[in-house]
């Protein structure tokens, strides 16, 4: 509401007579008021408030601050007539600090009106009459310089008439400060003209003091909102409306339920696996980060994601219109997605984790350490060049195991930790395992299968290996 509160605003018209000596008489009353030797006139520089503009066809008040016991205030035109018919209020008891409120007759159009202060004393048959200094100019229309704001919820942010919000949000509240009474204030979505947008909000009628707008029960809030408040007074011969100078703006955060999918969840080494999104934003940006499985997310044949903190993770790539392939993978791998809203810059982490197992480099090489070797005894087969955090198992032709596994075993910390096992470091480093067989009567042809240790991932090394075999020297030999 806006109001005036001048103490002393001398009108024009029938009070510019009493101009120059109005304040000295106040003065005076408001001393012999205080000692008591007379019958003063009543005060007349009293604080008035009121709504500067009312709708049309609605009445008002006025609030006289400081009215005095005993004094009839009666409201009349601006050269001082009494109106007809009387609107009048006279204060009975002490003076109170909320005011004497005088209600008006229905506005319809711009008026000025003066309020007569009356003071009686029928014992001293004294009849006091004056005017209160400040005359009262009401404009009819709807009141465009409302003040509007957010008031935010869980989750909610306000700021500078935006409002930031999650996706999917069906919770708005919008304040609108000194509505005018009769006047129904409803919000709907501003598209950049001066005609109604979609309704986001039922009207509520003004009572001239705050209303609350809220959101309607069918909404949902998916993109940013601008916001613009429409004011309309509806009567059964005139219908006017305008919207409030003040725009607000609603911010809604990116979509965390976006889909991620991969199209290949196991890869051999060095695979680039796509990735696309679904039912993505076109008003977000989406990018990849990517970080090493963990040994302790490895939980039976799922992943268990421990910590979701992105500074453990590095930029993969960006998505162009839903999609992105990642290089070239050489460990199991976890990715997450952030989407960024394009206008309001608010960043999240989708919901959903992908984990891509890659299988071990089939590479490495693969000889053996001796051949031939004499029948009946072991050989070796040596791989060279293996990678950390994968066992290799010798295998004959037809698949069947031979022995145990093998795995770096140079790679031993404090204890029995297994640096580049149980820490998953998975790059291809350069020690070797000896794998060996059993004892051969003839020439066998190897093969070694590489298994990562925590993804259960295995692929057959491109090399195999052929162990010849020679007879034992014969007992009847000649002895040098």
């Amino acid at each position: 509401m806006i109001t005036k509160e001048t103490d002393a605003n001398i009108g024009d018209g029938f009070q510019d007579a009493r101009n120059s000596t109005v304040r000295n008489r106040t003065a005076r009353d408001r001393l012999v008021l205080i000692l008591g030797i007379g019958v003063p006139y009543p005060l007349r520089d009293l604080r008035l408030v009121y709504p500067e503009i009312v709708a049309v066809d609605q009445d008002t008040k006025i609030t006289i601050f400081g009215g005095q016991s005993g004094v009839l205030y009666r409201l009349c035109d601006a050269e001082g007539n009494e109106l007809t018919p009387s609107y009048e209020v006279k204060r009975n008891g002490s003076e109170g600090e909320d005011g004497v409120v005088l209600p008006t007759p229905k506005i319809t159009k711009d008026v000025t009106f003066s309020i007569m202060a009356v003071r009686e004393d029928a014992d001293q048959k004294v009849l006091l009459e004056t005017y209160l200094n400040e005359l009262v100019a009401i404009e009819v229309g709807l009141n465009q310089r409302l003040a509007l704001t957010f008031q935010p919820q869980r989750n909610q942010i306000a700021r500078n008439g935006e409002l930031v919000v999650d996706y999917g949000e069906k919770s708005v509240t919008i304040a609108v400060t000194d509505s005018q009474a009769g006047v129904t204030y409803q919000f709907f979505k501003d598209t950049g003209d001066n005609e109604n947008g979609e309704s986001l909000s039922d009207p509520v009628l003004g009572t001239g003091a705050m209303i609350l707008l809220t959101l309607k029960s069918d909404a949902k809030l998916v993109e940013d909102t601008a916001i613009k408040t429409k004011a309309r007074r509806k009567t059964a011969d005139h219908d006017s409306s305008v919207f409030l100078d003040t725009r607000l703006s609603i911010s809604v955060r990116p979509d965390p339920t976006v889909e991620v999918s991969v199209d290949m969840p196991i890869v051999d080494y060095k695979g680039t696996p796509k990735f696309t999104l679904t039912r993505f934003q076109a008003t977000a940006t989406y990018e990849l980060y990517q970080r090493g499985i963990t040994p302790s997310e490895y939980v039976g044949d799922a992943i268990r994601v421990q910590s979701r903190d992105l500074s453990g993770f590095v930029k993969a790539a960006a998505f162009a219109e839903g999609t992105v392939t990642t290089g070239n993978l050489t460990e199991d791998t976890l990715f997450i997605v952030t989407s960024t809203k394009i206008n309001n810059r608010e960043t999240l982490q989708l919901n959903q984790f992908v984990a891509v197992l890659v299988r071990p480099s089939p590479d490495p090489e693969v000889r053996a350490e001796r051949s031939p070797i004499l029948a009946g005894t072991s050989g070796m087969v040596l791989v060279n060049n293996t990678q950390k955090g994968v066992e290799y198992q010798l295998l004959n032709v037809d698949n069947t195991s031979v022995g145990s596994p093998g795995f770096d075993y140079t790679d031993r910390g404090v204890g029995t930790t297994r640096v580049g096992v149980d820490f998953g470091v998975d790059t291809v480093g350069e020690k070797s395992v000896l794998l060996p067989t059993a004892a051969l009567e003839k020439q066998t042809t190897f093969k070694v299968r590489a298994t990562s240790i925590y993804g259960h991932q295995s692929t057959d090394l491109r090399e195999t290996v052929n162990i010849d075999v020679t007879a034992p020297p014969s007992s009847n030999s000649p002895v040098g």
